[in-house]
């Protein structure tokens, strides 16, 4: 790329012709806007006063470049250098982005926030933080096989503000009329649209200072956290403020030069052949599988599996069947997901002719698959996706209960298969086919046995009872039990046994201690032994 250079020529006034000059060279950028500046396509030459600025400051003329230079070159130079400086200023992946843009912003909700970046940190240490006014992306991936996109609604936020503040333009517009001012407003309206504030932090650092400040929370008391980015070349500040403290703390901020896309899988204007980061989304043209499951369901699951020490996770998606098999030091495990409506909320799959048996398998180092362990366990509802580029998505619905108002944040993980084990694929394969199989047989059988039922005769009851009821009888008298009668033989036996009892208890009671002490003659007699 060509550039012009600018060289600066400083002579000692004691020794004029045998003093070599010194050189300085400045990198500016190709601008049309300089090439009236660019004398015969020679080297512009600008002659400065010397270090001993107190002798010197004339502008001499120089031989090498044949170009007379008076003090009207002082301000080209100055517009050069200018221009220079503006240019650095531009990030080169945004050219067009206006300077001066700053974003302010305030919220109470400081343990939302630092569970989010508490769940970044298994990806990786630092992170991208694109700010638009439709919210807070933060993009951070690991070792080009994992990347993880965190959108941040502005509800979230008390204060959320982004504008731009040029003082040129304030100058400008002092001088302009009412319609150039109109037209002026409504592209700046359409230009706040389209802004965008991007900087490279460590969220590291980030999420500790959000997770002290909750640590030290106390039910009572409310703290306000409010963010500030004055733009390219301030740091990030984030103070803490409540009724008794306010804590400020500046974090610096980087670019990353890369040509990956931060801006999420959202942007469908990047270029398919020039990022690196393509891959790494789903195509939505292409899902062969989704599924919707509760998110403490799949907490567990993903628990169980790192307590039995996986290395190697396969997850096996059929129709009604989502299976997790384990191969680690204890062998092969199978944790069937339960296929209720509640828990396997949707389970889609691609419809395939060549194959009557619709499945799909995927094979992951568990290692990296259980960094989203964290983000699951925050999350309400976990959606996974999958596309015919290989691409596994999980995207995770994370709500905010102290607050009813807000939406939710998101959590997308997008993560790469490993080459398949064509070994194990078969063999679960085979295993899923024979479990079919014998699915199949049992209901075969239990509807031969239904139909030979239905086809014998019913049994038929020989002895019916008589429930009808006869007009002479009272309806309820008739559920009565009838009282047997008493015979004479019966009342005397009746009488006799009252008789012969009460004869023994009047003789105790009127003896008193005596009658105890004859317990022999008592029982003879015929007393009751509970007496």
């Amino acid at each position: 790329m060509s550039a012009h250079s600018l060289f600066v020529r400083s002579e000692d006034e004691d020794d004029d012709n045998q003093h070599e000059a010194e050189h300085t060279s400045v990198y500016v950028p190709e601008d049309p806007a300089l090439e009236e500046f660019d004398v015969n396509k020679r080297p512009l030459t600008h002659a400065l006063p010397s270090r001993s600025t107190h002798r010197q400051s004339t502008a001499t003329s120089t031989s090498k470049a044949n170009v007379k230079v008076n003090t009207a070159t002082t301000t080209t130079a100055a517009v050069a250098t200018s221009t220079f400086r503006n240019n650095i200023g531009t990030h080169p992946t945004y050219p067009n982005r206006p300077k001066n843009v700053t974003f302010t912003a305030s919220t109470t909700q400081i343990a939302h926030l630092s569970d989010v970046f508490q769940s970044l940190l298994h990806i990786n240490n630092q992170a991208i933080i694109t700010i638009k006014p439709t919210g807070i992306t933060l993009y951070s991936t690991y070792n080009y096989s994992t990347n993880v996109h965190v959108t941040i609604d502005p509800t979230l936020f008390s204060i959320f503000n982004l504008s731009v503040h040029n003082d040129d333009d304030e100058n400008e517009n002092e001088n302009e009329n009412d319609d150039t001012r109109v037209q002026t407003t409504q592209e700046e309206q359409e230009q706040d649209e389209n802004l965008e504030l991007r900087l490279g932090v460590d969220i590291n650092l980030i999420a500790d200072c959000f997770t002290s400040v909750m640590n030290t929370l106390k039910f009572e008391s409310a703290v306000t956290c409010y963010l500030t980015y004055m733009g390219d070349g301030h740091p990030l500040i984030i103070e803490f403020e409540d009724t008794f403290i306010s804590e400020k703390l500046e974090f610096y901020t980087f670019y990353v030069d890369s040509d990956d896309d931060y801006t999420g899988y959202s942007n469908t204007n990047a270029s398919k052949s020039n990022t690196s980061d393509y891959n790494l989304r789903i195509d939505y043209e292409k899902v062969i599988m989704e599924i919707m499951v509760k998110s403490d369901v799949l907490t567990n699951l993903l628990q169980d599996l790192y307590q039995i020490g996986t290395e190697v996770l396969f997850i096996y998606c059929a129709e009604n069947v989502l299976n997790f098999i384990s191969q680690g030091p204890i062998g092969v495990s199978k944790l069937i997901f339960p296929n209720e409506r509640t828990i396997l909320e949707k389970l889609y799959l691609a419809k395939e002719t060549d194959d009557h048996h619709q499945y799909d398998i995927s094979q992951f180092q568990f290692h990296d698959f259980s960094k989203i362990l964290k983000a699951v366990k925050l999350s309400t509802k976990s959606k996974i996706v999958k596309d015919a580029n290989g691409c596994f998505s999980i995207q995770l619905l994370c709500k905010n209960f102290q607050q009813t108002g807000y939406l939710g944040t998101l959590i997308v993980i997008n993560m790469t298969e490993m080459v398949h084990d064509e070994i194990m694929v078969e063999s679960i394969i085979k295993d899923e086919q024979h479990i079919d199989q014998e699915k199949q047989n049992e209901g075969f059988a239990s509807s031969n046995n239904d139909a030979a039922t239905r086809v014998t005769e019913p049994i038929l009851l020989k002895s019916i009872p008589d429930l009808t009821h006869r007009g002479n009888e009272p309806l309820i008298n008739s559920f009565k039990r009838s009282r047997p009668k008493l015979t004479n033989s019966t009342v005397d036996d009746k009488n006799a046994r009252k008789n012969k009892s009460d004869g023994p208890l009047l003789k105790r009671n009127r003896n008193g201690e005596d009658g105890m002490r004859n317990n022999n003659n008592q029982r003879e007699e015929g007393i009751p032994l509970f007496l």
